[in-house]
């Protein structure tokens, strides 16, 4: 498998990437901040919910359009805080319930923007963030379909679930992304992304750190892990 896609924008947040100065990065007292929200809209939101809002604000504060979110985990935090009160036979909340399901962030995105576009919620294990922007490949091939918001995050897992966990930080990535034209690029990088085999040297399990360094560092490519296969993110300006 191999996609091409032009990126228009992009801002993350990653705690290894702090140091930075970079106007991409989210600090950390911004990462999870969603005053532009009413009180009401906001007051129950995750930590993952806030931190996928502020990432989608930032980079497009009033997007209109396909959506892409995507997660290796959801909304786990919140599932298994309803677990628990199962467990201890407490009322289980609704609200809870219902900010419980993957969708929860895309969902809350269409609401507060009013965005009535197609959106998608992906979970592909060490394959999220690039199946993100399969994903965003594929709509990108709908007319007449111009951009497409990708926005990528996760939250650290409750202590009973870290095993699981491939890189246990909160963490997260969006972009604004079109097709890419052969022959043509029309925003700030080209981006060519393939499925290649697996590579036992490829160990780094962050995806978001390593699409960074590619970023920030100017590097003209990159691979990350998946859970089968690898990727090779290659660079063009």
């Amino acid at each position: 498998m191999r996609i091409n896609i032009d990126l228009d924008a992009w801002c993350a947040f990653s705690p290894g990437w702090q140091h930075h100065s970079a106007t991409e990065l989210l600090e950390q007292d911004l990462a999870t901040d969603v005053s532009f929200l009413a009180p009401i809209k906001r007051r129950r939101l995750s930590t993952l919910s806030r931190l996928s809002l502020r990432l989608a604000y930032s980079i497009a504060p009033e997007f209109h359009g396909n959506c892409v979110f995507g997660s290796q985990h959801g909304e786990l935090v919140t599932t298994q805080g309803l677990l628990q009160s199962i467990v201890e036979n407490e009322i289980v909340s609704p609200a809870g319930f219902s900010a419980s399901v993957h969708n929860t962030a895309v969902g809350l995105h269409s609401i507060n923007n009013q965005n009535r576009s197609a959106c998608t919620s992906i979970a592909a294990g060490l394959d999220s963030l690039a199946m993100c922007f399969v994903e965003a490949y594929a709509l990108l091939q709908q007319e007449p379909v111009e951009q497409v918001l990708v926005v990528f995050a996760d939250d650290r897992l409750p202590d009973a679930l870290v095993e699981f966990a491939s890189y246990n930080q909160l963490h997260g990535f969006a972009a604004l992304v079109r097709r890419g034209e052969q022959g043509k690029k029309s925003g700030l990088l080209r981006i060519d992304l393939e499925q290649v085999k697996k590579n036992p040297e490829t160990t780094d399990k962050d995806s978001i750190s390593a699409l960074i360094d590619c970023l920030l560092e100017g590097r003209s490519s990159g691979y990350t892990t998946g859970e089968n296969n690898d990727w090779n993110w290659q660079f063009s300006v």
